[in-house]
């Protein structure tokens, strides 16, 4: 698998927070997520695509929401940046996109998959982790991801590890072919250093071995960057976050 395959592979897994009044489009080297809300981290365009002409549409399709939003470059479309700086956008970040291969091992029982009920206590973990509003939590980590819901998508799961009766870090997965991408990742505040995003980590990448996957994809946040490399996840480049000032510098 090339390495634009699993750039794709990554941009697919972004559809599960479209929400009801969101839209989800995907082609080879370019996808755009929006929710639908005001939530700058929920409304985004991937491009990985060459050509000034891919970034362009990158760029519009955010612009044309009406909401802040990101537009995240990787590959060859970092060379068509200019499109974004001449619009006024600004360079946000700079994200590692990670990949490990996986393989079947024994799950640990006090990392479990998520119904509705731990779904809501996850998505208070979040609210605490990130200082996130309830609404972007509900999109974040949205019904669909619960294993009882009605509407339940089986591609998309949410685990909580457990301490006793006490969840103390969470975590949302997307299975995209045989390639599992890990998203908003969060232990209690109150409980980290104390080594169990490693332990959700190893528990919920054995569950999705024994099912079938073969390799895990992510993008590394500053907090979450020397657990995934103390785990043997390889940097395989960074991707630029781009964003207009007036959504970021606030």
């Amino acid at each position: 698998m090339e390495i634009a395959d699993w750039r794709d592979t990554l941009s697919a897994s972004c559809h599960f927070w479209v929400g009801p009044g969101g839209r989800y489009f995907a082609e080879p080297g370019l996808a755009l997520t929006f929710s639908g809300e005001l939530a700058l981290d929920l409304n985004v365009a991937i491009c990985h695509a060459p050509g000034t002409a891919a970034v362009g549409r990158a760029l519009a399709g955010v612009v044309d929401t009406g909401s802040p939003g990101l537009v995240m470059l990787a590959g060859p479309a970092l060379g068509a940046a200019r499109v974004l700086s001449d619009a006024g956008w600004i360079p946000v970040s700079a994200m590692p996109f990670m990949v490990r291969s996986i393989s079947p091992s024994d799950p640990d029982e006090r990392v479990r998959r998520l119904g509705m009920a731990g779904l809501d206590e996850l998505r208070l973990l979040f609210e605490k982790a990130f200082g996130m509003p309830s609404r972007v939590a509900q999109l974040a980590l949205p019904n669909v991801a619960a294993s009882d819901a009605p509407d339940a998508d089986p591609d998309v799961a949410v685990w909580g590890l457990y301490e006793g009766d006490e969840m103390v870090s969470g975590v949302a997965t997307v299975k995209v072919g045989d390639s599992i991408c890990v998203w908003s990742m969060s232990t209690h505040p109150a409980r980290q250093q104390r080594g169990y995003g490693r332990r959700l980590l190893v528990g919920v990448l054995a569950h999705a071995a024994n099912e079938g996957a073969r390799r895990c994809l992510l993008l590394a946040t500053p907090s979450g960057d020397a657990l995934y490399r103390s785990m043997g996840f390889t940097v395989m480049e960074h991707w630029q976050i781009w964003s207009r000032r007036r959504w970021v510098l606030v």
